[in-house]
């Protein structure tokens, strides 16, 4: 009965109303429906990234396959609804369960009253089946009034704890986009050629400045950080290794990205501590 269509309705109905908060359903169905912000077409690196979290993902043909959801977030929530419709109310094992035994409680008690408020649905829908009109009545209901806003993100398979962030998550695309920038390094000075000295000295020294100012710097953020980081793993067995030219780093450091976005036994949002108002960006 809930499909892409039905949702994508009901969300742009709500969001006609007017916005009182950034937090209020017509906000948050704003940014639901939201498309995919528009990046300069992709470079080798970025589309390398890409290519690496489509070649970890572990459940093919679903919104959730990424591990980090594209939008517009409406189809992975629609696809979230109809699964647990689809189990009688109950959400999909992977979605109450976890991989990590002490988070295996977190947040139980909520996932179970959400539960009980679709089992009920679900079950009324089965014994009486009421008009296409009161169905969408109880489904508005659900979303606009029982729901909150951090339990959209437990439809959009986020976990949330004491702390976490209720603005909904950065886009694939976003994440990628911010790993894949390039390095800027900030302890590089340009000198002048009267700073350089005179005489042959001064020839060489202005040589190798040129040198440096002309080299083309493509080690990306994401790569900087891994090769600064991934020693401490000293078996190499998670981490890997970061050695190479900058593109092999780079490359390096996106398949280590995508295993772990694509495999997380765990995604949750925390905002940093300057962050005040508003929903996260990129």
């Amino acid at each position: 009965m809930i499909t892409d269509d039905i949702l994508e309705t009901i969300l742009k109905a709500k969001a006609q109303e007017p916005i009182t908060d950034f937090l209020d359903w017509p906000s948050m169905s704003l940014q639901l429906l939201a498309r995919e912000t528009v990046f300069p077409t992709p470079d080798e690196i970025t589309a390398n990234l890409h290519a690496s979290c489509v070649q970890s993902g572990s459940r093919p043909n679903s919104r959730f396959s990424k591990g980090i959801l594209e939008r517009p977030y409406y189809l992975a929530f629609s696809e979230m609804i109809i699964k647990c419709f689809a189990n009688g109310g109950l959400f999909p094992e992977d979605v109450v369960k976890s991989q990590v035994y002490m988070l295996e409680g977190v947040n139980v008690a909520r996932l179970k009253e959400i539960e009980q408020r679709m089992i009920a649905m679900y079950n009324s829908w089965a014994s009486i089946s009421p008009p296409l009109a009161e169905k969408l009545s109880t489904l508005e209901d659900f979303l606009f009034k029982f729901l909150t806003p951090k339990d959209v993100n437990t439809f959009l398979g986020l976990r949330t704890t004491i702390g976490s962030a209720v603005y909904l998550p950065p886009s694939l695309n976003e994440c990628v986009n911010a790993f894949t920038k390039i390095h800027t390094k900030s302890n590089v000075t340009e000198q002048s050629g009267g700073e350089q000295g005179s005489g042959s000295e001064g020839s060489i020294g202005d040589g190798e400045s040129k040198r440096r100012k002309n080299k083309v710097n493509t080690l990306t953020v994401g790569a900087k950080a891994f090769s600064k980081h991934c020693h401490r793993d000293r078996s190499r067995n998670f981490w890997g290794t970061c050695t190479g030219t900058e593109k092999q780093k780079n490359e390096q450091a996106n398949l280590v990205l995508a295993k772990i976005i694509t495999n997380a036994a765990w995604i949750n949002l925390h905002s940093l501590p300057v962050f005040k108002e508003g929903p996260i960006q990129n």
